[in-house]
């Protein structure tokens, strides 16, 4: 705990940056012992205005509580035949708002809000996955995490399976495969080993997969019931082939992670954290500690030999942000009118900006930028909870995937980025076998969040509410699970053998983010005196931010880290 001298300082403690890593790191700040709302004055700023204005195609369910609600959101607005339907229509989806969307519009607007949430024991880095993934448990117990963010226990597994092409399909898949001459199932000559469909692209968590071979090799669970047994009825074959288990309940959590990151905003506000959305931080700027007192930016400072101690923050406060503070409970929102810049006085300056740290830390520790595109599914019916990181073999005469580099390419570098209009573009056929590996998480809220690999075709945009999506790589993810599985194909059936038309899946969103790799880094920048960067968490950030923002929260309010070993995420031993 900090002295008495340390609590009687006044501190300006600015926050960039409004993804899960800003957010518990401002909520733990307000639960640190030595936090004193009096003299501690904690400030976040989020470059993004609104959540929904990027990073997800037009007809895209936006808002997070309808989006992870979507059973609760179909019954808003239900005719009553009382002609009462509008009116408790809106009731309900303004108390929806109220309990699952208590933040700032902007708010995890960037990855943490279009992740897949999946927290686990076995993920990395191992010096703070236990305390963080101890934290999420705390979390969930304290504010009813299980109903506000859908945190629940879960399993994780590795599957390799064969998708099937749809009977619709039948006849272009054997034109594609030379009349069932070299490849595909059922032709009766050696099957070719399949390509890999990503081309440039790269998987999230294959880290993990080089431990498979030391995993017991199980049987297929009784509840995993959503995957196509292998040569189920459908043109092409198809099926789950091999099944081994990655995680237990015991090890293997998960989260929604745009509504764990707008709680956890919403808590830290209740403790009287300002959030300004909208602010789009252009300079931390310092003062030399040399006797001069000259004023310089961070570059200047991390350029020198002499120590520099932050003194203020610019930023450009767009027309649209808002600004809340709460005073005993109570919000009080403002909108600007104009965009104008802003400076701001900061004693301890914590940067937790992602793939966007760069910019402000030019000579920072290093942090990386990829895209990566997801969808949430509604199944047809509800699915057991599983997270699985599939193999799948795509059949020649499948739809190819988008990628700009190898056999299998379909786009030229520089088009990955446009969206295609799936009416006017129908996709290219394999003509051989491809892998590709899309990640599948059920979620307790009745969806199924599917992830395809990273790419780096477009650069890192500004701000995360101009993220481009680019729908073929959607597409692409829903063909293939829904190749795997009768409950995530928002197809019709491709059954041969059932007469009844089935229940359909919905694509409920097609969205795409920037993760940032490199990291994590967690500390004190050299040479910046106040200055400490918490970013490049890759896919493990949802896992790890509450640990961060614990860890984080130490080290400015008592000068250093306790709860954890900062080890290999010390920027100190890369700058």
């Amino acid at each position: 705990m900090a002295s008495s001298s340390q609590d009687a300082t006044v501190k300006d403690i600015t926050i960039i940056g409004g993804g899960i890593i800003g957010c518990t790191t401002a909520y733990y700040l307000t639960r640190h012992p030595a936090y004193n709302p009096a003299t501690h004055k904690i400030t976040l700023l989020e470059a993004s205005a609104s959540s929904s204005a990027g990073g997800r195609t037009k007809d895209s369910i936006s808002d997070p509580a309808t989006l992870a609600y979507p059973d609760d959101h179909d019954q808003v607005g239900a005719d009553t035949g009382d002609g009462s339907s509008s009116s408790s229509g809106q009731r309900k989806q303004q108390q929806l708002q109220q309990a699952f969307n208590p933040a700032h519009d902007g708010i995890a607007s960037g990855a943490s809000g279009k992740a897949g949430g999946l927290l686990a024991l076995w993920a990395f880095p191992a010096n703070i996955v236990p305390l963080s993934f101890g934290l999420h448990e705390d979390l969930a117990r304290e504010h009813g995490g299980e109903r506000r963010w859908g945190y629940r226990r879960c399993w994780a597994s590795q599957v390799e399976c064969r998708a099937r092409i749809p009977a619709s399909l039948a006849a272009a898949a054997a034109a594609a495969a030379g009349g069932g001459s070299g490849s595909g199932s059922g032709s009766g000559q050696p099957e070719e080993k399949p390509d890999n469909a990503a081309g440039n692209t790269k998987g999230l968590h294959k880290d993990h997969k080089k431990t498979a071979a030391a995993l017991n090799r199980l049987g297929v669970p009784d509840d995993l019931d959503w995957l196509v047994a292998s040569g189920a009825g459908a043109a092409g074959g198809g099926g789950l082939e091999a099944y081994e288990n990655m995680g237990t309940p015991e090890n293997t959590a998960q989260v929604h992670p745009e509504l764990f990151t707008r709680s956890m905003a919403a808590l830290a506000e209740e403790a009287g954290v300002k959030i300004i959305t909208g602010a789009r931080v252009t300079r931390i700027n310092t003062t030399s500690t040399t006797g001069s007192g000259s004023a310089t930016t961070n570059d200047d400072a991390l350029g020198n030999s002499a120590a520099a101690s932050v003194q203020n923050v610019t930023y450009v406060q767009s027309k649209d942000a808002t600004t809340t503070t709460t005073t005993q409970g109570q919000g009080q929102s403002q909108e600007e009118e104009e965009e104008k810049e802003i400076t701001l006085p900061t004693t301890h300056c914590i940067v937790t900006a992602g793939p966007w740290t760069p910019t402000l830390l030019p000579r920072g520790p290093p942090v990386s930028a990829s895209r990566a595109h997801s969808v949430v599914i509604k199944p047809a019916r509800p699915v057991s909870a599983y997270a699985l990181f599939t193999a799948i073999t795509l059949p020649a005469g499948f739809p190819a995937p988008t990628t700009t580099t190898g056999r299998n390419a379909t786009t030229k570098k520089g088009e990955a980025g446009r969206p295609a209009d799936e009416e006017e573009q129908e996709p290219s056929r394999l003509k051989r076998p491809a892998m590709v590996e899309p990640e599948i998480y059920a979620r307790p809220d009745g969806t199924a969040y599917a992830c395809g690999p990273t790419d780096t075709d477009v650069p890192l945009p500004a701000v995360a509410s101009d993220v481009q999506v680019d729908e073929r790589r959607c597409m692409d993810i829903v063909r293939q699970v829904g190749g795997i599985s009768d409950e995530l194909s928002p197809s019709t059936n491709t059954s041969t053998t059932t007469t009844a038309a089935p229940a359909e899946a919905k694509v409920l969103a097609k969205q795409a983010c920037y993760l940032p790799q490199g990291g994590p880094w967690i500390g004190p920048v050299p040479g910046l005196q106040g200055v400490v960067v918490a970013a490049g968490h890759t896919c493990w950030g949802i896992q790890n931010a509450p640990a961060t923002g614990k860890l984080v929260s130490e080290i400015v309010l008592e000068g250093r880290a306790k709860s954890a070993k900062l080890g290999g995420c010390d920027p100190a031993r890369v700058m």
